[in-house]
């Protein structure tokens, strides 16, 4: 899809650009804060692996569109918790009003005020460029809406060198840690496929010719925290006292 689209995709990004430097003066001229809105319904897992994210890095996948006004953003996803039917899994949706808060000072990838280029001209849509970095401040539910969440993230001042201390922490650990645990790691902290980790942790502690306590009692302790996950706290607190019980040996 993205190989379809690159030459719109260039384009925009191109066009985003050029914006971006005259709507970063015009806002600096009256304010260094900007705080802009999304409202979109997104499925109960999406929710709550963000909730397990707070303080994390979040990277937009594709061009990010926001507004000024957060009334609205109530026309594109009505309150309250809804059922998709079609999926054989049922999967439940939650509304969640996303906030953003942007530092105009931090250098960033683009993004621009749409007001005069787009065919919805009153929205005030303000579109952030693929690729941008924000923190999770906080993810709570609405204080004037039970059927709502709200979620606050802040643009990331020096991402990429977080980005880059991240990147040397992992190729520490390939270098140091096990391949079983390496991928068990990588799908549960990068992929979030909680169930195949699992399946990595159980493998590495099910092969007997391994003579690691260390990384045994690291691989129960990590199986502990996607029980945690999964809000299975009782068999949790059974993989860490089985981790204990390893290093009293």
């Amino acid at each position: 899809m993205i190989y379809t689209f690159r030459y719109l995709i260039t384009d925009l990004y191109r066009c985003l650009t050029d914006l971006h430097t005259d709507f970063k003066a015009q806002l600096q001229s009256k304010t260094s804060m900007l705080i802009v809105y999304r409202e979109q319904r997104i499925s109960r897992e999406e929710l709550q692996e963000i909730r397990a994210n707070i303080g994390q890095l979040y990277s937009t996948n594709t061009f990010l569109s926001t507004t000024f006004d957060r009334d609205i953003t109530a026309m594109y996803a009505p309150d309250g918790l809804t059922l998709n039917t079609t999926d054989s899994e049922h999967t439940c949706f939650e509304s969640v009003v996303f906030k953003y808060i942007v530092n105009t000072n931090i250098i960033t990838k683009p993004y621009a005020l749409l007001k005069n280029k787009s065919y919805y001209f009153d929205e005030d849509e303000v579109l952030f460029s693929i690729g941008t970095i924000f923190r999770i401040d906080s993810v709570e539910q609405s204080l004037s809406n039970n059927n709502q969440w709200d979620v606050t993230l802040t643009l990331a001042a020096n991402a990429d060198d977080e980005i880059q201390k991240e990147l040397n922490f992992y190729i520490d650990q390939i270098h140091s840690t096990p391949t079983l645990l390496l991928l068990g790691d990588y799908l549960a902290d990068i992929a979030h496929d909680y169930p195949k980790a699992e399946y990595y942790y159980r493998l590495f502690l099910e092969d007997q010719s391994i003579d690691d306590d260390y990384h045994k009692i690291m691989a129960h302790i990590k199986i502990g925290l996607i029980y945690v996950q999964k809000g299975e706290y009782a068999t949790a607190i059974d993989t860490y006292e089985t981790s204990l019980r390893t290093d009293s040996r």
